[in-house]
């Protein structure tokens, strides 16, 4: 009974909070930057940055986690904001869909987890190259650009196939100050 009280109290009282004050700071961050524009026009070419494995387990986690944040929050706020809307007997279906939606799209997602972990945890810890990127990081901070150093980070850039250690935002604060 605990769980339940502190699902109706906290969890669903905090979590809307939560839930609500992201997507506000998301709504804000677009209205501040809006959209992210290319230089230049369409030419048509695409660059397959990762294989086809790769992007079948981000799809699979991103595409479960969807489902599973969906059901997630009719399972959580259903009570509350659904039931007075439609009333009880048309929530009973609704929910019981929900749930086994929820319950058997858990393991697609455990499965995609799995698989982005495998594939891109190696890429990710850093290396004697991201210490490198580090350090000029640093040098970052100082309002002077330096060609050597960008030619390096792009150079870099080019032939590191994945980020790792905050490289590519160090790469970016340097060469753009």
């Amino acid at each position: 009974m605990r769980w339940l009280e502190w699902r109706k109290g906290p969890l669903a009282t905090y979590g809307a909070w939560l839930l609500g004050g992201t997507i506000m700071l998301l709504a804000l961050f677009y209205l501040i930057r809006g959209r992210i524009r290319i230089d230049g026009e369409k030419t048509g070419r695409t660059i397959t940055r990762f294989k086809a494995i790769e992007r079948f387990g981000h799809w699979l986690l991103a595409g479960s986690f969807v489902l599973l944040g969906i059901t997630g929050l009719l399972t959580l706020f259903g009570r509350f904001v659904i039931i007075p809307m439609i009333g009880k007997d048309a929530f009973a279906p609704v929910a019981h869909f929900s749930k086994w939606i929820h319950n058997n799209v858990a393991w697609a997602f455990m499965l995609g987890l799995i698989m982005v972990f495998v594939m891109w945890v190696a890429h990710n810890i850093p290396n004697k190259t991201d210490v490198k990127w580090i350090a000029v990081g640093a040098v970052a901070a100082v309002p002077v650009r330096n060609a050597d150093v960008c030619g390096h980070l792009r150079k870099a850039q080019r032939t590191r196939p994945a980020a790792a250690g905050g490289s590519r935002y160090i790469a970016y604060r340097a060469c753009t100050a």
